[in-house]
This record gives structure tokens, sequence and C-alpha cells, in this order.
């Protein structure tokens, strides 16, 4: 396959890149197989409605993007804060590295598309490009689709191919699991049983992308973090609201997610 060869000229490996962006759009839109065809097909049309994927669209920056393809149901969702050509050969430099089983991170979705042989079947398509923190858009998103390929909804498919995910922290005590576990029963039947006030906090983000953007800002190493932490435990938040920001920060990336727990 042509885009595996690294020594062809940059602007030949744009064009083909493009083009086989292209190409997938245009089969989504015409050909429905399955039922995860027509899925993906209403993703697409919901941002690109003409099916048509430009030159323009694919090199815009700062874009939410969909990785998909025909052969399997699976599919991912990322951001770029460059173009999706250059976001492309990021990620072939980190699928070279682990090809050759370099010691670094990868994400869940790379490890997958290795295992199961994969990687080239999938295609990158640009979505949107948005304004603001992108990865707020894109969480986002994947809350809202629940792709398969990105975390959590990717754990089945490492339990599949017995790969185990990287961790930030160290290896938690069944102590820790139990308190845990409690917690989470407590404030579960607390939800079911009273009504909770809304905090005053929770009045000023209410809505979802809004609540990510505090997550990312709480799991930061800048210095929204301190401000978050002390807003945080100032009156004007609850135990509820604190416990929906700890139900809501499995769905950031990390290095955000363990920061902000």
């Amino acid at each position: 396959m042509l885009l595996q060869f690294d020594n062809l000229p940059w602007e030949i490996q744009r064009v083909l890149f493009w083009l086989r962006s292209h190409w997938m759009v245009a089969l989504l839109g015409f050909c429905h197989f399955t039922h995860s065809h027509r899925r993906l097909a209403a993703i697409i049309q919901s941002f690109i409605p003409d099916f048509h994927l430009t030159m323009a669209h694919y090199e815009r920056t700062n874009v939410v993007y969909i990785k998909l393809s025909t052969q399997r149901r699976w599919f991912y969702i990322g951001s770029t804060k460059h173009d999706m050509f250059h976001r492309e050969q990021t990620r072939n430099r980190k699928f070279q590295q682990l090809q050759q089983g370099q010691l670094a991170y990868f994400e869940p979705a790379l490890k997958v598309w290795s295992k199961s042989g994969t990687y080239w079947d999938f295609v990158a398509i640009p979505l949107a490009s948005v304004e603001g923190d992108i990865q707020v858009h894109e969480t986002t998103l994947q809350k809202q689709l629940q792709p398969s390929l990105n975390w959590p909804w990717v754990v089945p498919l490492l339990k599949e191919f017995r790969i185990q995910r990287q961790s930030y922290t160290l290896p938690m005590t069944r102590h820790s699991t139990l308190v845990g576990a409690r917690t989470h029963r407590r404030y579960n039947s607390l939800l079911l049983s009273t009504p909770t006030l809304t905090c005053r906090i929770q009045q000023t983000f209410p809505h979802l992308t809004q609540i990510y953007e505090l997550l990312y800002s709480l799991g930061s190493d800048t210095v929204q973090k301190f401000h978050v932490s002390r807003a945080l435990r100032s009156r004007d938040c609850n135990a509820g609201f604190i416990f929906l920001l700890w139900r809501l920060s499995r769905y950031v990336s990390e290095p955000f997610r363990t920061r902000s727990r």
C-alpha cells in the first residue's frame, strides 16, 4: 500500500490521504451494507451533509475527527490542533514504535489496531472545526456517540485481545476499592431517595461541555487547577456535584483523568 511508504514526498502523501478519506465518505454516503454502516453514515451526514469531503475541509485545523472502517463496526473519535495529514503522520510514527516494541505510551485504540492487524483499514475523516478547548469538544462527542475504540468503551476489546492498559498511578489496595464501592452505593441511594439541590457552581456550569472544561482545568498543571480546586472546596459546591464530577471524569482522556481524580 502506498501510504505505508515513508519515502514518498509529503505533498503526494497528503493527496493520497485525502483521496482515501474522500472515497470512504462517498462510499458510506451511497452504500449502506449493515446497521453499523448506516450509523456511521448518519454521523458523517450530520457534519458533512452532502457527503463531499473537499481538500479545504481536510486541511482545516483544530478539528474533531472520526476514524472508521467498512470492515469493522469499531470507530474512534479524536481531535487535533493541526490538520488531519499531520495528525495521521504522528499516529503512523507511534504505530511504528509499537510495532518495534519500543518503551512508550500508546493509546488503547492503537494497541487494538496492532493486535487485530487492522490499522491500515481505518480511515480518518475530519468532522468539524471548533473553537476553544478542542479536548472538551472531543470528550463531549465521545460521551454522546460512545465509540468502541475510546475509553472506557474500549475495555471489552482490551479484554478480548488480552491487552494490558497502561496506568498513571500506583496499584490501589483492596481497602480503597471497597471504600469507593461503599461511597458509590451511598450516593446512589441518596440521589434516588431525596432530591439534590443544585449548587452555585453547577448553576454556573449547566452544560456538559462546560463541565468537561472544568475537569480538564482540574487535571491540568496550570494555575487553573488551583482556582478550580479552591472553588470545589468552597461553600459554593456540594457533595452531589463532586460525585457528578467523579462519575464524568472516567470519560476524560489521560493524563487529565488521573490528575483530576
